[in-house]
């Protein structure tokens, strides 16, 4: 009950309870008056006592009567309006399961051909003697790489706005994270003549890891396009209780009058590196809603001509309950010959089937491929690569990895999707099955073939 309407039935009762003092009090009145005869004047003063309060007991009716009506028209309203507010929100729950099918669909649709270009064209540079195919399989390649970084921004904002996205935190290993993360960028900042060092001493929180390391790497990815001379720090430092994950540059840094204006979607500062596709103004906007919805802090420090720092606060985790956070190979290793690997490669998309079979077999992989889930994996396979959407196959890439592994228990299992959804990152993690992306990597392809060997 509301208080509106509490406060109207408290009215009701009181003027109920007055009703019935005063109906009392009129009997008892006018029984005395029937066998008062003492006096004419006596009975005179108590017929008009008798007469007042029959007067006072219908003002009060009357007044119960009105605020009794005035509480059906209260509650007809809230009703009405109740009535709107669930239908209001059944509209927007069907568009918030509107937009999450159509996010799905986006991200399967359009990544499936993303991921046969790269493919192909990785295969095609290796395959290439030639420079000038192999400068243009390069080019191909970068602009690949910024549609993925593109569409992956745009996904993954309309995700964290829908509210698709919800924390799952457990206690993981912050150093191995940040010193994983700084090997990948290290690659990358000195391919620009740049540095990227990591400090981090041994250090445990209690977050969710898939989300910290989406935030970090829009930090690193920040750090590497701004900044032209110098480097990159990545550090953690303990905080009271608390770690604080922080990004350094020695870029252009960020004017005062910027600072908060930054963190808007689609806001970009004209200073990135000349030459270099700037994307759409995502990144330090999924950084904020990331750390809104894990609850970490953002610190921003900025001196104009000299570099920017960007901290985020992670609570600390116990380590005896730490995991490695999803630990991965390093990307950096060349492929190691594959000669003599079964790979069997279940893919319902023709032209991602062609690519990702082509790449193997110019590995040396001897490649098995089936559009529908097989019943068995072949005698001498060591590695199984999934597609999670099979079609109407009737089950997902991760319901026949654990097929395939039970019977067969060495079986090392890739799991390859569009699907970008944190439950699935930790359903993964949970059954120690490889995960990878689409559009696919062939770095890090590579690196999760090279472990399961």
């Amino acid at each position: 009950m509301t208080d509106t309407q509490h406060a109207g039935t408290a009215e009701i009762e009181q003027l109920r309870s007055e009703n019935e003092r005063l109906q009392r009090m009129v009997d008892v009145l006018m029984e005395r008056a029937e066998q008062d005869q003492g006096s004419r004047g006596g009975d005179y003063a108590l017929f008009e006592t008798a007469a007042v309060l029959e007067e006072t007991v219908k003002a009060r009716t009357a007044e119960l009567v009105e605020a009794n009506r005035r509480l059906m028209d209260e509650i007809a309203r809230r009703r009405s309006a109740e009535d709107e507010l669930q239908r209001a929100k059944a509209r927007a729950e069907r568009a918030s399961a509107n937009k999450s099918n159509f996010l799905t669909a986006v991200s399967h649709d359009l990544q499936q051909p993303l991921t046969a270009a790269r493919l192909l064209l990785q295969a095609i540079a290796d395959s290439a003697d030639d420079d000038e195919v192999l400068d243009l399989a390069a080019s191909g390649q970068a602009t690949l790489e910024t549609m993925e970084s593109l569409l992956g921004s745009l996904i993954d904002i309309a995700k964290l706005d829908s509210g698709v996205v919800q924390p799952q935190p457990t206690h993981f290993r912050l150093d191995t994270l940040l010193h994983r993360l700084g090997g990948e960028y290290r690659l990358h900042a000195e391919s620009t003549d740049l540095t990227c060092r990591v400090r981090c001493p041994p250090a445990t929180v209690y977050s969710d890891p898939v989300l910290v390391e989406r935030a970090v790497r829009n930090l690193l990815g920040n750090a590497v396009r701004y900044t032209r001379n110098g480097g990159i720090l990545l550090t953690a430092r303990r905080r009271r209780g608390a770690w604080r994950v922080g990004v350094y540059d020695t870029g252009p840094g960020i004017p005062e009058r910027e600072r908060q204006r930054i963190f808007r979607s689609f806001y970009q500062l004209p200073n990135g590196r000349d030459g270099e596709a700037q994307g759409l103004g995502l990144g330090l906007t999924i950084v904020r809603m990331i750390a809104e919805l894990i609850g970490a802090g953002i610190v921003l420090r900025s001196r104009p001509g000299h570099g920017s720092g960007f901290g985020l606060t992670l609570p600390a985790g116990d380590p005896a309950r730490a995991r490695e956070s999803g630990q991965r190979a390093d990307t950096r290793t060349h492929a190691r010959d594959l000669a003599g690997e079964e790979v069997l490669v279940v893919e319902n998309d023709q032209a991602v089937m062609l690519g990702i079979a082509t790449l193997l077999r110019q590995w040396g992989a001897r490649v098995h491929t089936c559009y529908a889930p097989p019943e068995r994996a072949p005698e001498a396979t060591t590695t199984a690569l999934i597609d999670y959407h099979l079609g109407g196959a009737g089950e997902n890439g991760l319901e026949l990895a654990a097929r395939l592994r039970a019977g067969q228990p060495g079986l090392h299992t890739i799991i390859i999707t569009s699907e970008r959804g944190e439950w699935l990152t930790h359903q993964c993690r949970e059954l120690g099955v490889g995960l990878l992306h689409k559009p696919v990597d062939t770095a890090r392809l590579r690196g999760l073939l090279q472990a399961g060997g």
